[in-house]
């Protein structure tokens, strides 16, 4: 995954090296993918203790790992920090994500067939899309959800990434000594689980003793 992402992070750069300095949207991407694959690990034993469905669980998975990586990049940029956009996302990534995904699929699928249905599934799709920016705006609009940085330190912001660096290292790294690594289940661990075998290995532990 990480060399997937590599090379299409090479690929976009090769075709258009402005993109790493003049677009956020590339920036904010590729640190946002950099953070669910690089923190879902990390954080999945962690939030499956908790007592929630697992879309909602998912949710809140898939952006705090995220969060984690772009979030002080979007403080640089915006000179805003979210704190609410978790619950945002739970009330908008489990469902209506993938149903605007699902009616633009079909809407295009369809209207190449017949364009006044492709139409109508794609106006579902548009409804899903404003009900998404919809939350979002009504999440704006509750005061104190985001914190304002003016000028925020680019030192601090380094130092962060470097930590980061750094954890994602020594956890990868150390990641065995604190994980036992599961038994594997043998042909003779399997016979141990039958019904009745308690009473084969008494047989088979007594000298001399064989079954009838």
């Amino acid at each position: 995954m990480r060399i997937l992402i590599l090379w299409t992070a090479f690929v976009m750069l090769l075709w258009n090296p402005l993109l790493l300095w003049v677009d956020v949207g590339f920036q904010l991407s590729f640190l946002a993918v950099i953070g669910l694959t690089e923190m879902t690990p990390i954080l999945q034993p962690i939030l499956r203790r908790l007592p929630l469905p697992s879309g909602v669980r998912d949710a809140l998975l898939t952006t705090i790992a995220a969060q984690i990586v772009a979030m002080p990049w979007v403080a640089v940029r915006f000179g805003r920090l979210p704190l609410l956009s978790p619950i945002a996302n739970i009330l908008t990534v489990p469902i209506l994500v993938p149903l605007s995904m699902l009616f633009g699929f079909l809407g295009t699928v369809t209207s190449i067939l017949w364009f006044p249905l492709g139409q109508c599934i794609s106006a579902l799709g548009w409804l899903t899309m404003e009900s998404i920016i919809l939350v979002a705006q009504l999440f704006a609009r509750i005061p104190y959800t985001s914190l304002t940085i003016d000028h925020p330190s680019i030192t601090i912001i380094i130092l962060y990434y470097a930590a980061l660096v750094a954890l994602l290292f020594f956890v990868h790294r150390y990641r065995n000594r604190f994980v036992s690594p599961p038994k594997p289940r043998t042909f003779w661990t399997r016979i141990g689980r039958m019904p009745g075998s308690a009473n084969v290995r008494q047989t088979m532990s007594v000298p001399g003793r064989s079954s009838r």
